[in-house]
């Protein structure tokens, strides 16, 4: 392959571009199995924030001696909502394009 140089003259040649690879040794330790448990750890640590940050509000609406919350700019994992609705809360997601998201949990 030959480098070109759009100049004041126009396009002229300089050189051949050098084939040099820098190739990298893949990595072996990288398997589909290894991928499927880190995103599984992944995905766990994740909904696990999200239970905290719904408990933390269920608690402060307690407090207040509501019996709904709505926490804003959130939208919790298909998981985070199935957990809370096993604990019997009823969960209803919002995503509007005006408004954002938002998670309304229930009691």
């Amino acid at each position: 392959m030959i480098l070109m140089d759009g100049g004041p003259d126009g396009y002229q040649l300089i050189g051949p571009i050098s084939k040099k690879s820098k190739k990298k040794d893949m990595d072996k330790e990288i398997t589909a199995e290894w991928a499927r448990k880190t995103a599984d750890t992944v995905l766990s640590k994740k909904v696990e924030a999200e239970l905290v940050e719904c408990e933390e509000n269920i608690k402060q609406a307690v407090s207040e001696n509501k019996m709904t919350t709505t926490i804003y700019s959130f939208y919790g994992h298909i998981k985070t909502v199935q957990e809370l609705e096993s604990r019997g809360f009823k969960i209803k997601q919002y995503d509007d394009q005006r408004d954002g998201s938002s998670l309304t949990i229930s009691w």
